[in-house]
């Protein structure tokens, strides 16, 4: 929605056909829901994906498994199917982050060096798209909560309810907080905010360290700021936050 206010026209399930230049403007032929259609620009910007650099490196002659996108396939330890080998970074698959590949990097050299037992937890890793706003998240969705344990409960909070995106002028965008409904653990947080990148870590502490809705109420932040809205999406379960005072337990 925000992208299309700036006049950004988005479309999905778009297959390309042809790209041919000429005086200076690229023509796109695309399929978009079945229609033909012509798109012109200036540039493009072409998102190719990511394959694993592994070919050639006779990794079926020792053993290392291999899964069908050309990934090295490792356990929590990063040790591939030969016990002696170990593999991190964008090699091994997603997600392709810078740094989730140096956490993979660290925890293989310790394990295969001190036939360590480290591991890494990929289900609390964060993640941003650096849009305007941004958007940012940690842990499941509701529908990836409820496909698995069959329930969930989530709140969400607008950012105009967020005092310090009031005082800034920019109240563009949300906080969505689920919960386990029996035991009100934090199992995820996802933002749409102008800082939600910088705000996030808020959340990858609460949702690593499994805390509950009232713990993170209970814990005091700096008011006014933009990661004071993950607090008031944990109080939105306990309380109507459109009708509450600042700094309210």
């Amino acid at each position: 929605m925000y992208l299309e206010e700036e006049g950004i026209t988005i479309h999905t399930r778009a297959e390309v056909k042809t790209i041919r230049e000429e005086d200076g403007m690229k023509t796109v032929k695309a399929a978009i829901d079945g229609e033909s259609m012509l798109l012109q620009a200036e540039e493009l910007l072409i998102a190719t994906g990511v394959t694993p650099n592994a070919a050639g490196l006779g990794l079926e002659g020792v053993g290392v498994q291999v899964g069908s996108a050309g990934e090295v396939v490792t356990d929590a330890r990063c040790r591939t199917s030969a016990e002696h080998i170990f593999a991190a970074g964008d090699v091994t698959g997603p997600p392709f982050l810078e740094t989730v590949a140096a956490k993979e990097g660290h925890i293989a050299a310790r394990n295969a060096l001190t036939d360590g037992k480290e591991t890494i937890d990929y289900s609390v890793v964060p993640h941003a798209v650096f849009t305007s706003p941004q958007v940012a998240g940690v842990g499941m969705t509701e529908e990836e909560y409820a496909r698995i344990r069959h329930a969930c409960s989530c709140r969400t909070v607008e950012m105009r309810y967020v005092p310090k995106a009031r005082a800034i002028n920019d109240t563009r965008g949300l906080i969505k907080m689920t919960v386990d409904p029996e035991t009100l653990v934090i199992v995820g947080v996802h933002i749409l905010a102008p800082l939600a990148a910088e705000m996030v870590h808020a959340a990858v502490i609460a949702v690593r360290n499994r805390m509950t809705i009232d713990e993170l109420i209970d814990t005091v932040h700096v008011f006014p700021t933009l990661s004071e809205g993950i607090k008031l999406a944990a109080q939105a379960f306990r309380r109507d936050i459109t009708r509450m005072s600042c700094c309210v337990e």
